[in-house]
C-alpha cells in the first residue's frame, strides 16, 4: 500500500476514534454543568457593557472568539461546547501530522490515538476555558516550524513558513501568555539546531519573520491594553496573582495560597470569578496609593519572592514537587464543574494521564538519540514544565505539554514492540523495568495528599480560584440532551 494511500487511511481511524470518544463522552459523561466565565463576559460585551481592568484577567483570543460568536450566530451553551469538541478532534489530526514528520510513522499514529482517547483531555474540551484553541495553535505553530526546516534546499520558501509559524504562534500567546516561554525554543531552533545547510545570515532572517509576525499578532493586544489602560501589559496582568497562588508561603504543589475576600467591593455589577479583581484592591490598599494592573501584579510577585527567600530550602522542595507532580496522574482542579466531570469519566476506559507520561518519560529518553530532529518537542514539553514550575502545576497549566507527551509515548510503544520483535531481550526488559518504575512514581505516590484533597472537595472544603460564579440564566432549562437556549434572549 502506497504511502498516501497508507496516510488517508490513518487519518480516517484517528478521525472516526477521535469523534467516538468525544460522542460517548458528551452522551454518557458530561453533566451539562458549566463555568460561565467567559460565557457570562462575552455576553455582557456583546450588549456593549464596558467590562473595564476585567478585561485583563481573560485570555483576549478566547473572550474575542466568544464575543463575536454570540453577536453572530447567538449559540447555546451545548453548540459552543460541541464546537471545542470538534477542534479537539482536529487536534488529534495535527498530532499525528506533525508527529510523522519527526518520529516514525507508526508511533505518531500511536500518540494521536493515545491523545484521541485521553479522558481529562476530553474533559477540558468541554469546558469553557481556551486550552483547546492553545493547543491547536501551538500544533500548527511547531507544524510550520517543520515544513519550513523540510522546504530548506528543497527550491521554496522556507521563510513563508517561519512567518506562518510565528503568526500562530502569536495566537497561542494572545490566548494563553505562557507560550512565550517556547519563543527562546523556536528561535534557537531556526538559528542553530534546525537540521539542514547552515548559513547564519539566512537563519536569523528566518527568525526575524517568525518573530515580526508573532509580534504583529501580539502587538495590537499589547497597544490596546497602553491606549485604554496606561499601562504596559502585554496580554494580561494576572502574572502575579497565579504566581503568589503557587509560591507564597502555604503552598504545596496540592493547595494554592489566596487571599481573603474581606472587605471586597466590586467595581461595577458582579462578575463571576472575581479573585482577580480581589488581589488588585487588595494590593492598592496594601499599598497606600492607586497602582496599576501591572504594578498589582508586580505587588503580588514581591509578596511571594519575600516568602521564598525568607524559607528558601522549603521553596526548593516545592519545586520539587511540582516537578514530580507534573508527571504525576492526579487532576489538581481549580474549576470544581470539571473536577467534577473528570471524576464521572473515571467510571469509563478512557486513558488517564499517569499512563501517558510514564511512557512519555521512557520515550523522551529513548528519542534523545534522534538528536536536533525532536528537540522541538522536548522544547515544548520543557516550556510547560517551566510554566508550571513559576507558577502552579494544575491540570490545565500542564495540559498543554499533553500532544506531545503522547508523542514521545507513542514512541516508546514502537521501540518496545520493534526490540521486541527483533529480539533484543536485554533492551525489552531494561525498557519495562523502567516503565514500571515510572508507572509507579507517577500513579502510587502521594496517596495521603490525594485522599485529603478529594476529601475536600466532596465536602465542599475547597473555595476554588474559579468555583464562584454568577447563576447561569440557562439553569433548569436544558432541552433533550442537554440543548440549552441561545445565550442572549432573541428579538420578539
Amino acid at each position: 500500500m502506497k504511502d498516501n494511500v497508507k496516510d488517508k487511511l490513518l487519518y480516517y481511524i484517528l478521525y472516526v476514534t477521535a469523534l467516538g470518544a468525544r460522542a460517548f463522552f458528551f452522551l454518557a459523561v458530561d453533566v451539562r454543568d458549566h463555568f460561565l466565565k467567559y460565557p457570562e463576559f462575552a455576553c455582557r460585551l456583546a450588549q456593549g457593557e464596558d467590562m473595564g481592568e476585567r478585561i485583563l484577567d481573560v485570555s483576549p483570543f478566547y473572550l474575542a472568539y466568544m464575543t463575536q460568536a454570540i453577536k453572530l450566530f447567538n449559540p447555546s451553551l451545548t453548540a459552543l461546547e460541541l464546537f471545542q469538541l470538534f477542534i479537539g478532534i482536529l487536534n488529534c489530526v495535527l498530532i499525528f501530522s506533525l508527529g510523522k514528520r519527526i518520529l516514525p510513522r507508526p508511533a505518531a499514529f500511536i500518540g494521536a490515538m493515545l491523545y484521541a482517547l485521553c479522558g481529562n483531555i476530553i474533559v477540558l474540551e468541554s469546558t469553557f476555558e481556551p486550552l483547546v484553541f492553545e493547543i491547536f495553535f501551538s500544533l500548527c505553530c511547531l507544524l510550520f516550524l517543520v515544513f519550513g526546516m523540510q522546504s530548506n534546499g528543497a527550491g521554496q520558501r522556507p521563510w513563508r513558513f517561519f512567518a506562518l509559524s510565528g503568526l500562530f504562534a502569536g495566537l497561542c500567546v494572545v490566548t494563553k501568555p505562557n507560550f512565550l516561554l517556547f519563543f527562546l525554543v523556536a528561535l534557537a531552533w531556526i538559528i542553530w539546531i534546525m537540521p539542514g545547510p547552515r548559513g547564519f545570515q539566512k537563519r536569523a532572517g528566518w527568525a526575524a519573520a517568525f518573530f515580526m509576525c508573532a509580534l504583529a499578532v501580539i502587538g495590537p493586544c499589547t497597544l490596546r491594553n497602553y491606549i485604554v489602560f496606561h499601562d504596559f501589559v502585554m496580554v494580561t496582568a494576572d502574572w502575579g496573582k497565579v504566581f503568589y497562588h503557587g509560591n507564597a508561603q502555604g503552598a504545596d504543589g496540592f493547595h494554592f495560597v489566596n487571599i481573603s475576600r474581606e472587605g471586597y467591593t466590586p467595581e461595577g455589577p458582579p462578575a463571576p470569578d472575581p479573585d482577580h479583581a480581589v488581589f488588585r484592591q487588595k494590593a492598592r490598599k496594601l499599598a497606600g496609593r492607586h497602582l496599576s494592573p501591572s504594578e498589582a501584579a508586580d505587588f503580588w510577585v514581591k509578596k511571594a519572592l519575600d516568602d521564598i527567600l525568607r524559607h528558601p530550602r522549603q521553596a526548593l522542595m516545592l519545586e520539587f514537587r511540582k516537578l514530580r507532580l507534573f508527571f504525576h496522574d492526579y487532576e489538581i482542579y481549580l474549576i470544581v464543574v470539571a473536577y467534577n466531570k473528570y471524576r464521572r469519566s473515571l467510571a469509563y476506559p478512557f486513558l488517564r494521564y499517569g499512563i501517558i507520561s510514564s511512557l512519555a518519560l521512557l520515550g523522551m529518553m529513548l528519542a534523545a538519540r534522534r538528536g536536533r530532529e525532536v528537540f522541538l518537542l522536548h522544547g515544548a514539553v520543557a516550556a510547560c514544565l517551566v510554566s508550571g514550575l513559576i507558577f502552579m502545576v494544575t491540570s490545565r497549566y500542564r495540559a498543554p505539554a499533553v500532544p506531545y507527551l503522547c508523542l514521545f509515548a507513542g514512541y516508546a510503544i514502537h521501540w518496545l514492540f520493534s526490540a521486541a520483535r527483533q529480539k533484543k531481550i536485554a533492551g525489552t526488559l531494561a525498557g519495562v523495568v523502567l516503565l514500571c518504575g515510572l508507572l509507579y512514581a507517577n500513579n502510587l505516590t502521594f496517596r495521603n495528599e490525594i485522599a485529603c484533597l478529594d476529601a475536600d472537595y466532596r465536602d465542599g472544603v475547597l473555595r476554588s480560584m474559579s468555583q464562584e460564579r454568577m447563576p447561569d440564566p440557562l439553569e433548569n432549562r436544558a432541552g433533550p440532551l442537554g440543548q440549552t437556549p441561545p445565550l442572549l434572549p432573541r428579538a420578539k
